[in-house]
């Protein structure tokens, strides 16, 4: 059974997600030393299941950056990253893809978004939240949201 939720509820989570994009458009821009635009973003509520398949193909390669939220709520963040846009990101930041660092780096950019996302639901809720550290992994789609 799926969630219902009211149109007043949905406005919340767009702005919730509108406030995340442009504190993380921010501080990515001023970490990559260039501008960075953000899409508005779309807020959809799907039954999990809806949810995965909306990522994309299973066997697609991504690279996956998980934060743990805990305090006065328990969740978790998740940011998908194509490989093409990973090498991007990775050569901003002076390195390339296959360098032993680049998923560290990529870890830090999905650290900056994440906690922009959840400090953002912190700000609006009064929650005391905070994000674990990132941990990050380059796998097919499907594993990375199955796990």
């Amino acid at each position: 059974m799926s969630a219902q939720y009211t149109d007043l509820q949905l406005d919340a989570l767009r702005e919730l997600a509108n406030s995340g994009s442009g504190t993380a458009g921010t501080s990515l821009s001023a970490m990559l030393g260039h501008s960075v635009d953000i899409s508005v973003p779309n807020a959809l509520v799907l039954p999990f299941a809806d949810a995965v398949e909306a990522t994309g193909p299973a066997e697609a390669e991504v690279t996956g950056i998980v934060l743990g939220v805990f305090g006065d709520m328990t969740a978790t963040v998740l940011l998908l990253i194509p490989p093409d846009d990973a090498g991007t990101m990775c050569r901003m930041l002076g390195l390339e893809p296959d360098d032993e660092y680049a998923l560290s780096a990529l870890g830090e950019i999905g650290n900056v978004v994440g906690s922009s996302y959840i400090n953002a639901l912190a700000a609006m809720t009064g929650l005391a939240i905070e994000p674990t550290p990132p941990a990050t992994a380059t796998d097919m789609l499907g594993a990375i949201v199955q796990s």
